[in-house]
């Protein structure tokens, strides 16, 4: 389903008496710079808000779920854009792209998640382009029975 701030990566897999292949045949791996894994301790953990107006984030689950959720920032203001906020919940079959000029925030849906994110700046460049928000609308991060 395509998104207006975020969207996501197909992969595929590949398998054979040997096992399972999984991979996104993708040109975004031609932009990253760095990658790093989170893990929080708790569930009850939220990360967020965090942006950046020039670079490009990719989320994977590694192990778990997580709850994302994605919000453009006014580049005026750097503020957060709250009406148009977007939750997704980021697998490990579906890589997420978050794109520049965005800012996110997750919560992991079951112990031990990991997240692999993919960044396209280097830790220097990150950190010039980097924005932070407090957490204030708690109501986002509460998990929706169907």
């Amino acid at each position: 389903m395509e998104r207006p701030y975020c969207r996501f990566i197909e992969g595929g897999f590949s398998t054979d008496e040997r096992g399972i292949l999984q991979f996104f045949n993708h040109p975004f791996l031609e932009s990253v710079k760095r990658l790093y894994i989170v893990e929080n301790f708790s569930t009850e953990t939220i990360r967020g808000w965090h942006g950046h107006m020039k670079e490009e984030k990719f989320a994977l689950a590694l192990t778990g779920a997580a709850l994302f959720v994605v919000c453009p920032i006014s580049a005026p203001g750097r503020q957060l854009v709250t009406a148009e906020w977007e939750r997704v919940t980021v697998l490990s079959d579906r890589l997420l792209w978050i794109p520049a000029g965005c800012a996110h925030g997750f919560r992991c849906l079951i112990p031990s998640t990991r997240i692999l994110f993919f960044s396209t700046a280097t830790l220097e460049e990150s950190k010039a382009d980097d924005y932070r928000w407090a957490i204030t609308e708690n109501h986002l991060w509460k998990v929706e029975n169907r």
